[in-house]
């Protein structure tokens, strides 16, 4: 199965996983995380952008931190979209990396949902 077939079934079940009062939680617990990582500044906003790691749409050192979350997992050749990352992020600056883990206990309790 490609990553296309399997993000065409997935997202349904993926949101409906975070309706859950258990999902709820580990939502809030992993955006208070990354915020931590991340420190914006006052003023910074945060403008997610959907599209093909491994190819950005943006120049380089352009970013003074980057997210990428719940996909690298996905992705046959990680390595190309990490490298993507450390290209559009300037030097000194923050990267932070979320995946899932299917030996974690979340991964157990999103298996039951």
């Amino acid at each position: 199965m490609s990553s296309e077939q399997l993000f065409d079934t997935w997202p349904d079940k993926y949101r409906q996983w975070f309706e859950t009062p258990i999902g709820k939680l580990v939502q809030a617990c992993e955006q208070r995380l990354i915020m931590e990582l991340l420190q914006p500044q006052p003023g910074e906003r945060f403008d997610p952008v959907a599209g093909d790691m491994r190819r950005l749409p943006f120049p380089a050192e352009m970013f003074d931190r980057s997210v990428s979350i719940t996909a690298l997992e996905f992705i046959e050749e990680a390595q190309g979209a990490v490298d993507e990352l450390f290209r559009v992020t300037r030097r000194g600056g923050s990267i932070v990396v979320a995946t899932l883990n299917s030996l974690s206990p979340w991964a157990e309790r999103r298996s039951l949902c």
